[in-house]
């Protein structure tokens, strides 16, 4: 996901806690329509939640294209023995795991939100 997509997501999420404050300011006048207000309340938690879920992933791969890039200069310079590159590439293997159960995630079916 492109930071500009992740910027618009936010947005959204705070136009979302904009309407659904300025609802329950309104509560009195709208007892009868508390569970549609419920309902909203938990997309949105649902939501946020989403959207750290995907912040976390930009930033992963983020990380570890700098990794990779990183590893190839050291390699490039004949410094693969060293303690940096050893270390480096062990984070390139952790993040690559934490990226494909991520992925693995994101290819599963979505539950509905009730």
């Amino acid at each position: 996901m492109k930071a500009i997509e992740l910027d618009e997501i936010e947005e959204a999420v705070k136009t979302l806690q904009s309407v659904i404050s300025k609802l329950e300011n309104c509560e009195p006048k709208l007892q009868n329509k508390k569970p549609q207000l419920t309902l909203l309340k938990k997309r949105l938690e649902v939501f946020n939640m989403s959207m750290s879920f995907f912040k976390m992933y930009a930033r992963l791969k983020t990380e570890q294209e700098h990794i990779v890039k990183t590893l190839e200069e050291m390699k490039a310079d004949g410094k693969e023995k060293t303690v940096r590159y050893r270390e480096l590439f062990g984070q390139k293997m952790v993040n690559k795991n934490m990226l494909d159960v991520i992925k693995q995630s994101m290819e599963e079916k979505p539950r509905p939100v009730q």
